[in-house]
């Protein structure tokens, strides 16, 4: 009952965009389950997931970072490739420029590796945000050959949000350090798609 309680709770406060109190019944619900002898270990990873996304929406930067690193310690102990790249994403919602972060790309390197070769979502997006985190990078032309890549898997794959995803963080890429002409039709792109997806967040930041 308690855990149920606390989802009532959370899908409340994001949808008031309280995220304080999302984090608060996010730890409660942490709470429940470590009491609970048979909770799902997949569960208790995506509900530290979730306590992330609060933490870092709430503004609590280090705190969610940290969250996200116990969720990709849990999800590498189970090999469990697709929590540790949601973590690895979680872990580096915020975009800085002008610093690498390395913690970031141990952990977005790491992901990628595990997920394979296949084409999929997930690997599209780690691969569009291993790209920006790795600028400046000492070759940018690295990075940006990523963050190519991982738009036209994004484009094979048809999927038009994990698109959004990859030309948010590839164009992020190539910010200052790409080709002019070919930023600038990404970013029309970015801001055409995210106004069809009804984003008008990802519609500003491909304008600006």
């Amino acid at each position: 009952m308690a855990l149920v309680e606390n989802e009532h709770r959370i899908r409340q406060a994001l949808r008031q965009l309280a995220f304080e109190e999302a984090v608060r019944a996010h730890e409660d619900a942490l709470r429940a389950a470590d009491e609970s002898t048979d909770f799902d270990p997949h569960e208790h990873i995506a509900l530290l997931l979730e306590l992330g996304h609060a933490q870092t929406r709430a503004g609590h930067l280090e705190d969610g970072k940290a969250t996200c690193a116990q969720a990709a310690a849990l999800a590498r102990e189970r090999k469990d490739a697709e929590m540790l790249a949601r973590a690895a994403l979680e872990h580096g919602t915020q975009l800085r420029f002008g610093r690498v972060d390395r913690e970031l790309v141990a952990l977005l390197e790491e992901a990628l590796r595990a997920l394979g070769p296949a084409d999929t979502t997930l690997r599209a997006r780690v691969m569009a945000r291993l790209a920006a985190a790795q600028q400046p990078a000492l070759d940018p032309d690295g990075p940006i050959a990523m963050a190519r890549e991982a738009i036209a898997m994004a484009r094979r794959l048809g999927d038009r949000p994990t698109l959004l995803d990859t030309l948010r963080n590839g164009g992020s890429a190539m910010v200052d350090l790409g080709d002019l002409d070919e930023r600038v039709a990404l970013d029309r792109e970015h801001a055409a798609l995210a106004e069809e997806l009804g984003n008008p967040v990802e519609a500003l930041r491909g304008n600006m």
